[in-house]
Parts: C-alpha cells; sequence; structure tokens
C-alpha cells in the first residue's frame, strides 16, 4: 500500500503506477493463494485512486486498472471454459423442442463470461453521472453486473448480484443489465413493469422450458437487481432482492448517508417464476446529493455501511475516491473472516 502512495509524486504517474501493479501481480502468481490475489486487489484499488489524484480530469487512469499480463491469462482461461461449456451444454443442459431458446442460451452465456470476469476488477467512469467498480471473488465468475448510463437527458445506474449456481446467475444478472439498457426509456416510465418483465424473461432463459426441474429452479440462475435514477436531487430506487442503496445528504450541516429499503430480503428474486405483483418490487424516493448502489459483498462484509460511507464523504467530496475506500474496507474486512463475495459499487458523481 506504501507503494502507491508514490504514484502521486512521480513525473509519470501512469508508467509508475503501471510499474507497480505489474509487480504486485507477479507476487500474487507465485503463491496462488486467497489471500495473496486479495492483497493484490487492495493494492490495485489504491493505485488507481492514486493515479485518478495525479493526472486530473480525464479518464486515461482508468487504463492502470487493467495489468496486461493478466488479460492474456484472463483471455486464455475465457477460451478453455467456452470450449468446456460448449461439452456440458451438449451433455443435457440444451432444450430440445426450442432450437432458438438454445441458441439464445449460448449466446448469452458467451456474453456474459467475456474475459473481464475473469480478470479481478473492473471500473468504469461516466463523468458527470457516476463511477463503478467490481471485484470478484478469488476464483470463478463474477457473479455481478453493473450499469451506468447517460445519454440523451436520460440517466440510469444499477446493478445486478446473480445468486446461486456460478455459471448461470453470472449469465442472469448479466441479462438484467442488458435488457435494463435496451429499456432505459420504458424503465424511466415504468420501473416496476420493466423489471417484472425482465425477471420474467430471466426466468424464461435460464429455466430453458422447464426441462430441467430436476436441478431446481434456483440452481439454474437468478440475481437481485437494484435501480436507480438519480434526477438532481430526487433519487428514485428500484429494489427486488437483497442489494442495498444508500443516499448522502446534509443534516444540520453534517454529512449524512441513509439506507434505503427494508434490511432483509425479499421472497423472490429475479429468473425465478412466481406471481410478479407490484409489492414485490420497491420503490424509495429519497432526496440527497448523491446515490450509491452496493451488492451484499459489500454490505454484509462492512458493518454500518451507511456510517462508514457518510464518514468517507465528509472526509472528501469526491465519489471515485469513496467508491474505492469502501470497496478496500471490504476486501480488508474479507481477508479477515475469510468470507469472499463479488463486490459491487455504482456511486453517482
Amino acid at each position: 500500500m506504501g507503494r502507491a502512495k508514490r504514484v502521486k509524486k512521480s513525473k509519470n504517474p501512469f508508467a509508475k503506477a503501471r510499474r507497480i501493479l505489474l509487480d504486485s501481480y507477479r507476487q500474487s502468481l507465485k503463491s496462488g493463494s486467497r489471500i495473496d490475489r486479495l492483497r493484490f486487489e487492495l493494492v490495485r484499488s489504491m493505485v488507481v485512486q492514486k493515479t485518478y489524484e495525479a493526472m486530473g480530469p480525464g479518464d486515461r487512469w482508468l487504463g492502470i486498472a487493467k495489468v496486461k499480463a493478466e488479460m492474456h491469462k484472463a483471455r486464455e482461461k475465457r477460451r478453455k471454459y467456452l470450449e468446456d461449456g460448449n461439452e456440458i451444454f451438449s451433455e443435457g443442459f440444451l432444450f430440445e423442442g426450442d432450437p432458438e431458446l438454445n441458441r439464445i442460451r449460448l449466446e448469452l452465456d458467451r456474453e456474459a463470461n467475456s474475459y473481464w470476469r475473469f480478470l479481478g476488477s473492473f471500473r468504469t467512469h461516466i463523468p458527470g453521472l457516476g463511477y463503478a467498480v467490481t471485484v470478484k471473488k478469488t476464483r470463478g465468475l463474477n457473479q455481478d453486473s453493473c450499469l451506468l448510463y447517460g445519454k440523451n437527458g436520460e440517466r440510469a445506474m444499477a446493478l445486478a448480484d446473480g445468486c446461486s449456481t456460478e455459471r448461470f446467475s453470472s449469465a442472469a444478472s448479466y441479462l438484467a443489465m442488458k435488457k435494463l439498457r435496451e429499456n432505459i426509456g420504458a424503465l424511466l416510465i415504468d420501473p416496476r413493469g420493466v423489471i417484472r418483465d425482465i425477471s420474467q424473461d430471466i426466468s424464461g432463459v435460464m429455466v430453458l422450458g422447464m426441462k430441467d426441474m430436476y436441478m431446481g429452479i434456483a440452481s439454474l440462475g437468478s440475481t437481485t437487481i437494484l435501480a436507480g435514477i438519480p434526477d438532481g436531487s430526487r433519487k428514485s430506487v428500484y429494489k427486488f432482492g437483497d442489494s442495498y442503496a444508500f443516499v448522502q445528504f446534509d443534516y444540520e450541516g453534517k454529512t449524512m448517508v441513509e439506507r434505503v429499503g427494508h434490511e432483509r430480503a425479499l421472497a423472490c428474486i429475479a429468473g425465478q417464476p412466481c406471481c410478479f405483483e407490484d409489492c414485490m418490487v420497491e420503490e424509495h424516493i429519497r432526496k440527497g446529493r448523491k446515490l450509491i448502489l452496493t451488492s451484499d459483498g459489500i454490505t454484509n462484509p462492512v458493518a454500518r455501511t451507511n456510517r462508514k460511507l457518510a464518514q468517507f464523504y465528509r472526509e472528501t467530496p469526491d465519489s471515485i475516491i469513496v467508491a474505492e475506500r469502501i470497496t478496500r474496507l471490504a476486501i480488508m474486512n474479507s481477508l479477515k473472516t475469510g468470507k469472499v463475495d463479488d463486490m459491487t459499487v455504482v456511486i453517482e458523481e
């Protein structure tokens, strides 16, 4: 972590950050242990933050979040994964009565599990809208997906936290975000209806015509959906499952952060065939300055997450730095307990 702080003092912060990341990554590969992989993610998060602080406006600093050696390894792993996946599908996961559904499922699987899901982390930034960071657990696919959308005056942010079987829930969470992006206009008009429709779409693709019911419905892939529509000081939040949203606001001159929605998960999650009544999609309207969406990979290891977010915002108004700091705290706490989940934060800038 100390090495990362040298980035700001370097004449070429980008080159310095790249060297630190590559050296740290090579060290983590030597042991291949879960702890060393998580420690590398701590270094990467700090390096990303310090490079951002040093390089100022523009998004070139985001390039150092990727490590070339790791990307090459990830592409090779993805190639093998797809080869193995085709064999698995041929052994009974295909629905004989609907070749079109099979085609959609295979195509979705390839898209959802692209090489970046094998990387340790993925970051995206839309200036003026927000910042998103997702860190996968040490093994397997990243079951989280996220969305930042800001075009033609339309603004939306969302995340999906895949549940159940790793491979299929990864595809389910990706499909949820893909469908949201394709239906931004409808989402702004009828958010509940869009989320219910998406859940039914996921159920149709995941269950494959109910052929594989013997595996159990949940085992085929399901996901939470958390969507936020920031409209100035008015924040609209739509929850389907146990992912959490927070809103930052000022109270008597002090920065506060409030958690939005119920503490416990609702009974249904997207992808499970069930009744879709209005009450199943929580709707919340809040006044505030910043909207923050998190998966339970953040909220579970960080007790009283709203207080930690408020503390970070009091120390800096920069949402990118806050997102990186809350992610690092979740990783550090996961190192202590040994319980690691995919971690995702989508935060309004």
